[in-house]
Order: structure tokens, then C-alpha cells, then sequence
């Protein structure tokens, strides 16, 4: 082997382990979003069938805000994971 095949597996090795921390971010990112997707999915139904905000004068329409904020979010994760 002569030294310009070695710099080029050396090379290759370096950008699998780019590679590797790139998608180990993405992964974790998604993973942040979908948790908050769910949270705020849950607080939705939870807005929406007055079990919090009992003041509201629409809590329905508060509800369906917060599951379109879990929506985007869910969209968003889905999107790191790709």
C-alpha cells in the first residue's frame, strides 16, 4: 500500500464519523420534537375538554391551537429524522 491509498481510507473514515455525529444529532433532535409534540398534543385535549383553563371562552378553539402546535412539531421531527 502506498501512502496516497492510506490518505485516502483515512479520509473516508473521517467523514463516516462526520456522518455518524450528523445523524446522531438529527436523531436526537427529532426525538426532542416528538416528545414536545406529544406534550403539547396532550395539553390540547386537556385545554379542549376544560380540564385546564376553565375560564376559557372558547376553550375548544384554545385546545385545537395547541394540537396544531403539536402538529408542526411532529412534522419537524419527522423532518430531522429524514
Amino acid at each position: 500500500m502506498n501512502r496516497t491509498e492510506y490518505r485516502e481510507m483515512q479520509h473516508v473514515s473521517g467523514s463516516r464519523v462526520v456522518k455518524d455525529i450528523d445523524a446522531w444529532i438529527g436523531n436526537s433532535v427529532a426525538f426532542i420534537l416528538s416528545g414536545l409534540a406529544i406534550t403539547s398534543g396532550v395539553i390540547g385535549m386537556l385545554v379542549a375538554f376544560s380540564y385546564i383553563n376553565d375560564g376559557a371562552t372558547n376553550p375548544f378553539q384554545d385546545g385545537i391551537i395547541w394540537l396544531i402546535a403539536g402538529l408542526i412539531l411532529a412534522i419537524t421531527a419527522n423532518a430531522f429524522r429524514r
